[in-house]
């Protein structure tokens, strides 16, 4: 498994399109959910639907507009 390590806060913004106005402030880890059942019975008791905006109403993919 896999855990989270940090973001690199040096990256350059040029990729996504943005410009000295912004800055990198945080991150988050977007994947796919995966089968419940490989993992243990108490964390299969922790699983449930998520009542959070979905992430395509809070992310798009691609460069910032304008």
């Amino acid at each position: 498994m896999r855990g989270l390590a940090g973001i690199r806060s040096n990256t350059d913004l040029s990729v996504l399109g943005a410009n000295d106005r912004f800055k990198v402030e945080a991150a988050i880890a977007i994947g796919r959910m995966g089968d419940k059942a490989t993992l243990s019975e108490a964390l299969q008791a922790r699983e449930a639907p998520s009542p959070r905006k979905p992430v395509e109403e809070l992310a798009f993919a691609g460069r910032l507009p304008g």
